[in-house]
């Protein structure tokens, strides 16, 4: 993925997949109507202008979802989260950390 100068990516607006959007199992409680607008539009909730490695993050994460009971297995997906998606997370994270930056005054170590 190539980015922009400010960190973000380039190119077409990321696609978020239908099942990102919704409850992961079937007796997980419905999002807000609310939370599931924002969830489609693909916008990085952040404010840092990560769109693009936002939505990547939500849709592998979205896919690995592990059920038990109906509900889902926070350690079990967190594990299969973390162990699939970690390229994603890592792109995400470093996204946000350029967006972040240019507001917070870091000093800069080379000087």
């Amino acid at each position: 993925m190539e980015e922009t100068p400010d960190g973000g990516a380039s190119g077409k607006p990321a696609v978020v997949s239908e099942a990102a959007c919704k409850k992961a199992c079937p007796a997980d409680p419905e999002p807000p109507p609310s939370a599931i607008e924002e969830c489609r539009s693909g916008r990085d909730p952040s404010g840092a202008g990560c769109d693009a490695h936002y939505v990547a993050s939500l849709n592998c994460a979205s896919a690995l979802i592990v059920c038990r009971d109906g509900k889902t297995d926070a350690n079990a997906s967190t594990t299969a989260i973390f162990e699939r998606c970690a390229a994603d997370l890592f792109g995400y994270q470093t996204c946000l950390l350029k967006g972040l930056d240019g507001g917070l005054g870091i000093p800069d170590a080379r000087r």
